[in-house]
């Protein structure tokens, strides 16, 4: 869903200039348009759906999981705390998730502080 992966609003998919942009491609595709509130319960049930499929990927491959925790800074200087999980399936394919990402409050300098 590109709503997701660029971060947009839900609102993007009543956009006039989008509609108009969908409708000089293919006319057709008028009585396919949503609300934002449609668009809203589709990502939500996307993600039950995905992480109902991760937490059963993580039963069949109980003590095959690696979780990794990252922190970076982003182009514009905030600091970013990603979660992601490794596995190999029982068909020996490397899989991945992120399973969180945050921003951090305080700055990250790599230093250890006591």
């Amino acid at each position: 869903m590109c709503i997701v992966e660029n971060n947009l609003p839900f609102s993007f998919v009543e956009s006039s200039w989008l509609r108009k942009l969908l409708l000089t491609i293919d006319p057709r595709v008028e009585k396919e348009f949503i609300k934002r509130t449609a668009m809203a319960e589709r990502v939500q049930k996307a993600f039950l759906y995905h992480r109902v499929s991760l937490k059963r990927a993580f039963e069949k491959n109980i003590g095959r999981v690696s979780f990794t925790i990252d922190i970076w800074s982003s182009p514009n200087q905030t600091s970013i705390l990603g979660m992601t999980a490794h596995w190999v399936d029982n068909e020996w394919s490397l899989k991945e998730a992120l399973l969180g990402i945050a921003e951090v409050s305080k700055g990250h300098s790599g230093i250890v502080r006591n």
